[in-house]
């Protein structure tokens, strides 16, 4: 099991043939203390950049979108209820959603720690 992060302010942790995207400390900080959350998955598969979940915070009204085209496996629907689990620094409490990636090549991608150094981002 490894875990990677997404500029956005995502995890994402592959397991086996599946991966689980969750929010990072980065999108934490970027969005401040999670106030509401909205899941926005409508269908059994997600295209690379289709919106995971819209999330308003004490410092911005952010959407997150996932980096990877896949199979829906699992939705985190407990996150609509109780947000305060987005404010959690357990993977545990904050993940969003479970997918069977269509490609996994982008995993290798993505970066070892959630900020991105100035020199790591294009």
């Amino acid at each position: 099991m490894t875990v990677k992060y997404h500029v956005n302010g995502l995890w994402i942790e592959k397991k086996d043939d599946q991966i689980i995207i969750g929010l990072s400390e980065k999108g934490q900080d970027d969005a401040g203390d999670i106030m509401f959350a909205n899941l926005m998955i409508d269908s059994d598969y997600l295209e690379a950049g289709d919106t995971l979940i819209g999330v308003e915070g004490a410092k911005a009204v952010t959407d997150f979108t996932t980096p990877f085209a896949g199979n829906v496996l699992a939705i985190h629907e407990a996150i609509e209820e109780d947000f305060d689990l987005l404010n959690s620094t357990d993977r545990a409490d904050n993940w969003i959603v479970k997918l069977r990636p269509k490609d996994t090549s982008l995993f290798s991608q993505l970066l070892d720690k959630p900020f991105p150094s100035e020199d790591s981002v294009e």
